[in-house]
């Protein structure tokens, strides 16, 4: 089954509020840092010399869909491919 790389920054840094959103698949959030970005208010913006740290977690597609419905993907956030220690991965970016 494929795994999807999401890199978090906000509330799904908390457990509880991972069990809520996809039942939290028991696996440990690693660390995560976006390099270029910066996090202002909901949302992390490009800033050079800037960096964000967060988590990456890796999703199914069942748990991917609950964290897009959480996040109001399309409406409210968008997907981004970026890097985290040279890792490719997604992060969610206000619209």
């Amino acid at each position: 089954m494929k795994k999807h790389k999401i890199f978090v920054y906000g509330t799904l840094l908390n457990r509880r509020v991972r069990m809520q959103v996809y039942g939290d698949n028991g696996v440990t959030i690693r660390k995560g840092v976006l390099n270029g970005f910066e996090k202002e208010g909901l949302n992390i913006i490009e800033k050079e010399g800037s960096h964000v740290e967060g988590g990456i977690i890796e999703l199914n597609e069942k748990e991917l869909k609950s964290v897009d419905t959480y996040e109001g993907l399309g409406y409210l956030y968008k997907k981004i491919k970026v890097n985290s220690k040279g890792e490719k991965v997604m992060a969610y970016q206000l619209i």
